[in-house]
This record gives structure tokens, sequence and C-alpha cells, in this order.
């Protein structure tokens, strides 16, 4: 019994010292990336094998980033086009991958509102099809794809997205029950069209620029908003040295630079990649 004790203790231990790591390494690049590009805030959210790892918020304080309130994590807000993901899912019983929409220039009308596409001052992208909306995040594309659906509101229900405001921490888990293949969500064929979606949007879409060679990865990129102040984020899927991970990062109103979910906040998953990467060798060494 002795033994078994001092076991669980070493495991506890042992755990605990990888959970810091991951949360220096989360933050050191998150800190880099903030003040590269001038950010007002940014946080990211690590799952390690379906369970938290590290959480880091950081607000700037004339330039030096500091640790933010946790409970950022859990308030409901805009996630922009993050959630972009959850409606095509709710969609894909009326519709297929392959059925186009036509955003035309990037600017669209919704009940009297403008919505943008985040392309539209380079003229939108026109004709779309399914898969393209989520590899191209378009916003306007998910909104006319909704339209086709008479279900989405209760699909999203289902999904537990009662509302178009979510947390943070809810998007991040969203995503990686979908990295489990997770088909309480939606039927088999829906989560494999959405698999392919998100490996297109790695591919050859808005995250090609979080693409690497020897790390097979999937996920969406995401833009928002609010005021004039724009919102860039990503939530990516990978595996490193056999563990699942799910990483979400938001960067807050970058001033430096094109405002890009792939590059900005995908570079920040690169650097956690390298890092984990980076520790690997050594382990193996």
């Amino acid at each position: 019994m002795k033994q078994i004790s001092t076991f669980f203790l070493l495991l506890v231990i042992i755990t605990s010292c990888q959970r810091n790591e991951l949360q220096t390494i989360s933050k050191e690049v998150l800190s880099k990336e903030l003040t590269e590009v001038q950010a007002d805030s940014g946080s990211v959210i690590l799952i390690k094998d379906n369970e938290i790892a590290a959480k880091v918020n950081l607000i700037s304080d004339n330039g030096i980033y500091k640790e933010g309130d946790e409970q950022s994590f859990q308030t409901k807000r805009d996630m922009g086009t993050l959630l972009s993901t959850a409606c095509m899912m709710a969609t894909l019983d009326c519709i297929s991958p392959t059925d186009t929409v036509d955003v035309g220039t990037g600017i669209y009308l919704k009940d009297g509102k403008e919505v943008r596409d985040h392309n539209a001052d380079r003229g939108g992208y026109g004709i779309l099809t399914a898969e393209q909306v989520i590899a191209y995040d378009s916003k306007i594309g998910i909104m006319m794809i909704m339209e086709r659906c008479n279900q989405v509101k209760d699909n999203l229900s289902k999904m537990g997205f009662s509302s178009l405001h979510v947390s943070p921490m809810e998007i991040a888990t969203f995503y990686n029950r979908i990295a489990n293949e997770d088909t309480t969500l939606c039927s088999e064929k829906v989560m494999n069209d959405i698999w392919d979606m998100l490996f297109k949007v790695i591919l050859e879409g808005t995250g090609k620029s979080i693409f690497l060679e020897d790390v097979p990865l999937a996920g969406k990129t995401g833009y928002s908003e609010q005021n004039g102040k724009k919102e860039v984020s990503c939530c990516i899927f990978f595996n490193v040295d056999g563990s699942l991970y799910t990483c979400l990062v938001i960067i807050s109103n970058p001033k430096q630079g094109y405002p890009s979910g792939g590059v900005m906040a995908g570079d920040v998953v690169k650097g956690i990649i390298k890092s984990l990467k980076s520790e690997e060798n050594e382990k193996e060494n």
C-alpha cells in the first residue's frame, strides 16, 4: 500500500511539473507575439490529452504584458468566426460540402446591418463551396449557409451552444471534442466532413502559414471586429510525442502588421509546438 501511495505521489508531482512547463512555454511564446504585434491583450488555452495543461491571459500595461483575470476564460462573448465550425456542423445534414454560395465582394446586408468578410477591402471571395467557406474564413458564407437549414438553432443547442456568445473555454473544449472525433456532437459522416474542412484550413486556407512538415495540424482561424478593434484567433489540434493537444489562441487589437488569425495567432501555436518538439528531442538524446 505504501509503494502504491508513493507511486501516485510521484505521478502527481511529475504531472504538476509538466503543467508548469507548459504554462511557462505558453506564456513566453504568447508574450513574444503580443509584443511584436503591439496587441492590447492575448490568451492561450492549451489542452493536453483532454485535460487543461495551460491557461494564459496577458494584458498590456504600457507595453509590458502582465497576467490578467482568469475569469475571462469563462466569460461568454463574441468569439468571431471560430464559431463557424459549429454552425457548419449544424447544417451539414441539410447541405453538402460542395454546395456553393456567392459572397460577392465581401460586403453583405443582414437585417439592415452590414456584415463584412475579413478580405472585403480586397474584393471578397465571390463564389465559394461550403468547405471553402470554412477554409477561407468567410463570415458571410456561413451566414448564407445557415439560412438554408431550418434546424440550425436546434442542432447548435444540442452541441451546447444556446447562444452565439460563448466563452473561450467552451470554444477550446468544442474543438478538443472534434480532435477526439466525438460523435455525440454529430453523425460520423458530418464529423468526417468537418475534419476534411479543418485540414483544408491548414493546407490551402487561412491557416496555411501554420503548416508544419513534421506535425499534422487541423483547426480553424478566427476573426472579429468590435467598435473598430480587431481580434484574431485560431484553435488548432495536433499530436506531439504521443499526446493530443488542442490550442486556442486569441490576440486582441493588434496594431502592427495585417490582422490575421493564421499568421499572428498561428505563430503562437507554432512557437508552442516547436518548444514541445525541442523538449521531445532533448528527452530522446
